[in-house]
């Protein structure tokens, strides 16, 4: 079955590569433009893919491919990560939105967090809690604005952008159905 949703994810990837490639390179000592891309998503595809899946998409609890690819995989859960770092993301936790993109990103952190510390290394969890957020936590917080929180054209969004010294090549269109769905309980409850 081919995922309705493949073609927002591979455009949302697209940008955050465009974003983020120059500074990549440079970071991994890589001077191609394909070996670049190349790594960014052996890096970071896997997470991001997984973060779509997550936060995006209305029917990943019904979609085989990601119940056979992400829930079902042996992934030791850890059941209380550490809070972790959001230093870069400070001036953002105003957003109405950004309790969401947390408690997305800490389920994302309990599946991964034991294979990134047995990976780097790293024995203490508040250690690998915080390397997990400095790798992956831009590209993923960008994800969420970009793709899945319901803004248009957020100022606060595109403050942390141009503070960062990315600048949007493109709006991509909103994949929310995630979002949505938590208002549209929000607003029964309280109806």
């Amino acid at each position: 079955m081919v995922c309705p949703y493949n073609g927002s994810f591979l455009k949302e990837q697209k940008e955050l590569i465009n974003r983020h490639l120059d500074r990549h390179k440079w970071f991994r000592g890589i001077s191609g433009r394909e070996e670049g891309v190349g790594d960014f998503v052996v890096r970071y595809g896997e997470i991001l893919r997984e973060f779509f899946c997550d936060t995006a998409c209305p029917d990943s609890a019904t979609c085989e491919s990601y119940q056979s690819n992400f829930k079902k995989q042996n992934l030791k859960r850890s059941e209380n990560p550490p809070q972790g770092n959001n230093t870069s993301l400070e001036g953002i936790s105003d957003c109405k939105y950004f309790s969401i993109f947390v408690d997305e990103q800490r389920e994302l952190l309990k599946r991964h967090l034991d294979n990134h510390q047995r990976f780097t290394g790293i024995s203490d969890t508040n250690q690998a809690t915080n390397d997990f957020l400095n790798k992956y936590q831009e590209v993923i917080f960008e994800m969420f604005c970009d793709v899945i929180c319901p803004v248009e054209n957020c100022k606060t969004y595109e403050d942390h952008l141009k503070e960062n010294g990315f600048k949007r090549k493109t709006i991509l269109p909103k994949v929310n159905g995630k979002i949505q769905l938590k208002q549209s309980l929000e607003l029964a409850v309280t109806a």
